[in-house]
């Protein structure tokens, strides 16, 4: 939501003192949410395997929530900052939350397609956050547009409450109340259509249920198999899990890509506008189609990794943003190799994302290495470690010797992990 809303934020009133630097300062406000998720990715996974998957999910919506209220009302750049860093916490609860309740519920045999549901939503997040936030901006304003945000995320924690504990028979005490309130208002056409419609909203909410919020606590921890995890694999630490072969290549493979992402994200928006002329909008909409893209793929490649070894997918998630940076270093060959080369880039992140954690999920299966919270956590860390190494190291080279040379840097530490993803498991 914040990405298109933010240029306006920082330059209009009232001041926030940083308008001099406003690159700066953006740079620095997008940073701090990875940095964040990166250090708090760690008590996000204790947190889920202290409590539980679903207690660690309602949390961190909660304080979602919270934090997008503090938009609303800031008045200098530090609020808005740690507004940022307390979604970024937020973000690594969440993903450790929402993502051990998949594993600990589905087996390896379909936790491939249930990731790819899970991830489809985070897409739906990224492609429709923006284009909501814009809308919701330029008709009421800052404050009401973060504070209408907010509401909708607490709603959401609300939801989760009120569902799983507090009205498992509320149809049934309301129905008729409530039929004959709209028959009385919109006559029977109408008021039938109407409950056509919540029926059919319900029947969405129990799939989203039976994917990623089975229960709300979880007392005895299992894997997917719906067998009890030991308690010495929940004692397992970050280093526990860093000393296997296989969880260090899933690792490097996330950081990887992610990096690739974070060098091609900001190098695309300034060749777009430097070299091929564009405006705002023009650039916007060769971007999305990296989020479409991810979109599309996410839920192929969840099913496709129940049918094959999903090491090769990660492998192939390596090579298709190897693929992405190479024409992104050919990009004097028109504009349709750049589009390409942001279509392979959203479908590279689409394999990495869904398969790379299913993947991490079967490993902790397989060598009993602990909760799968902890897990989710070194996932998390990766993600933020690309996100915010791989821009520092590539745009500094693309400072000094051209845009090509960062990317380039990237595409070949992707192609050289391949190889070695590969070899997970055997």
């Amino acid at each position: 939501m914040i990405l298109p809303i933010l240029p306006t934020l920082i330059s209009s009133p009232p001041p926030l003192g940083v308008e001099s630097n406003a690159e700066i300062a953006m740079g620095i406000f997008f940073t701090s949410k990875d940095i964040l998720q990166l250090s708090t990715a760690p008590l996000a996974g204790m947190l889920t395997a202290r409590t539980s998957a679903a207690a660690a999910l309602l949390l961190s919506t909660v304080a979602l929530g919270l934090a997008t209220f503090v938009f609303a009302d800031a008045t200098t750049f530090g609020q808005l900052l740690f507004a940022r860093s307390c979604q970024g916490a937020a973000s690594a609860a969440t993903l450790c939350g929402g993502l051990s309740l998949v594993s600990e519920n589905f087996p390896a045999e379909v936790r491939g397609a249930a990731m790819g549901i899970a991830n489809t939503g985070l897409a739906l997040g990224l492609l429709c956050g923006p284009l909501v936030g814009g809308l919701l901006f330029d008709r009421f304003g800052r404050r009401k547009a973060f504070r209408i945000a907010a509401a909708m995320v607490l709603a959401n924690a609300v939801g989760q409450v009120g569902l799983l504990v507090l009205f498992p028979s509320l149809a049934s005490l309301c129905g008729p109340l409530v039929g004959g309130l709209l028959f009385d208002r919109f006559g029977r056409k109408k008021s039938f259509r109407i409950a056509a419609a919540m029926v059919l909203a319900n029947a969405v909410g129990q799939v989203g249920l039976l994917v990623l919020f089975p229960s709300l606590a979880s007392p005895a921890k299992k894997d997917g198999a719906g067998n009890q995890k030991s308690k010495k694999g929940l004692r397992q630490s970050l280093g526990g899990l860093l000393a296997n072969r296989d969880v260090r290549y899933v690792a490097l493979a996330t950081a990887a890509v992610n990096g690739a992402l974070g060098v091609l994200k900001p190098l695309s928006q300034v060749v777009l506008h430097r070299e091929f002329k564009m405006d705002v909008t023009r650039r916007s909409l060769v971007i999305s189609i990296a989020t479409a893209t991810y979109l599309v793929i996410t839920p192929i490649a969840g099913n496709l990794s129940d049918r094959m070894p999903r090491a090769h997918l990660v492998a192939l998630s390596l090579i298709l943003m190897a693929s992405s940076m190479a024409l992104f270093m050919a990009r004097n060959l028109g504009l349709w190799a750049l589009n390409i080369c942001v279509g392979l880039a959203g479908a590279g992140l689409a394999c990495a994302g869904s398969v790379g954690q299913a993947l991490l999920a079967d490993l902790v299966d397989q060598h009993e290495l602990g909760d799968y919270g902890m897990a989710f956590a070194l996932s998390d860390m990766s993600d933020s470690l690309g996100l915010i190494a791989g821009p520092i190291v590539g745009l500094a080279l693309s400072q000094w010797f051209g845009p090509s040379a960062g990317t380039g840097l990237m595409g070949l530490l992707c192609l050289s992990l391949a190889p070695f993803v590969m070899r997970i498991g055997q």
